[in-house]
């Protein structure tokens, strides 16, 4: 049984991680609308890359559906190259590593409370 942290833990990152794709879906959409280049300017290569870097990081939440420790580990990697070559503060950093956090501690709530549950139990041959 999954503890109450555990699982507020998932779903907050995947709520968070929701929210967060519709907003860079957002962006996306106005960079690539026709006539956006005369706005914004044509995406220059650092743009190209952190869009990769933003395609990686929503891979990897996506991966923490199912598996929470793997995926947010790639979410915040993905999160962490894209806070180094943007140079973004480290408030706005921690803000879109949010969801990987989220879900490591949901995979962390999820193996104290199996520890916890096993602690002192007969192994099984």
């Amino acid at each position: 049984m999954q503890s109450r942290v555990a699982i507020w833990f998932r779903w907050a990152g995947r709520i968070l991680s929701l929210l967060f794709l519709g907003f860079f879906l957002f962006m996306l959409i106005a960079h690539l609308v026709p006539g956006a280049e005369r706005q914004f300017g044509p995406l220059s290569f650092h743009d190209r890359l952190s869009f990769t870097c933003i395609a990686l990081m929503f891979m990897g939440y996506l991966v923490a559906w199912k598996w929470q420790a793997i995926g947010g580990l790639i979410g915040l990697a993905a999160a962490a190259v894209l806070g180094f070559m943007t140079n973004i503060s480290l408030p706005m950093f921690f803000l879109i590593g949010v969801p990987g956090l989220a879900y490591l501690f949901s995979s962390l709530a999820i193996s104290t409370t199996e520890d916890s549950h096993t602690k002192g139990a007969i192994p099984k041959r």
